[in-house]
C-alpha cells in the first residue's frame, strides 16, 4: 500500500488488486491515520464493485466518529448502490471537494 501525506488528508493506494487483502493491511494500521482525513484512492483499480466498498462501512464509520474524512475513489456504474454513509467519488479533485465541505461543516458544528 502506498501512502501520499498532504497538508488537509493522506491518500491510500493499495498496490495489490485484492480487495479484501488491502482491507486486512489497512486495518492492521488504521490506528497510524488517527485524527487524518483519508482517501482510499481505488482508481487504478477497474474491477472494484459496490460489495467491495460495503467492507469499507465499519472502517469509515469509526473514522467519521472520530471526526475526520473518509472518502472511496473509484468508478462505481451504479451509483445509487453505493451505501449513503460512504462518500464515493470518481476522482481525487472530488474527493479533496469533499473533504473541504465536510472540514467546513465541522467547523460550523455540523
Amino acid at each position: 500500500m502506498k501512502t501520499d501525506k498532504q497538508v488537509k488528508y493522506t491518500i491510500i493506494t493499495p498496490e495489490i488488486l485484492s480487495v479484501n487483502n488491502f482491507l486486512v493491511n489497512l486495518n492492521n494500521i488504521f490506528s497510524e491515520f488517527k485524527g487524518e482525513n483519508l482517501i482510499l484512492d481505488f482508481s487504478g483499480n477497474s474491477t472494484i464493485k459496490t460489495e467491495d466498498l460495503n467492507l469499507f462501512l465499519n472502517l469509515n464509520t469509526k473514522h467519521k466518529n472520530n471526526g475526520t474524512s473518509f472518502v472511496v475513489v473509484c468508478k462505481i456504474n451504479d451509483i445509487d448502490s453505493v451505501p449513503d454513509e460512504l462518500s464515493e467519488t470518481p476522482t481525487i479533485n472530488e474527493a479533496e471537494d469533499i473533504i473541504e465541505m465536510e472540514i467546513i461543516e465541522r467547523e460550523l458544528g455540523f
